[in-house]
């Protein structure tokens, strides 16, 4: 993967269980690394549901970094203030020279 194309810092997060003040158990996200990474988004949808026509909006993205071992689906990724869910892990041609994520926006406006 030529460097040139990873442009853009992103971070991935895992989900950790703690406590908070109160001693209940809280999942908050926990950073496991930045890296450099090329954004592309990929398809989006736009819907209205329910009887008050509540707006919903699906965006697919498809975010490349260099190939890493400690990256799994219930991973998230964050962009500047964008969050995404990570989908589907895809290692091209198996040569593990890069990761593809294939991730949804989370909360899209």
């Amino acid at each position: 993967m030529r460097s040139g194309l990873l442009r853009e810092r992103v971070t991935i997060q895992t989900w950790v269980t703690t406590q908070d003040e109160d001693g209940s158990e809280i999942t908050v996200p926990l950073d496991v690394c930045t890296v450099w990474a090329a954004v592309e988004p990929v398809s989006g949808n736009e819907r209205c549901i329910g009887e008050l026509d509540q707006r919903l909006v699906e965006r697919s993205t498809r975010i490349r970094i260099r190939y890493r071992t400690d990256i799994t689906e219930k991973m998230r990724v964050t962009w500047g203030t964008l969050v995404y869910n990570i989908q589907q892990i895809i290692n091209p041609w198996a040569r593990d020279r890069e990761l593809q994520l294939i991730c949804k926006e989370v909360n899209p406006t």
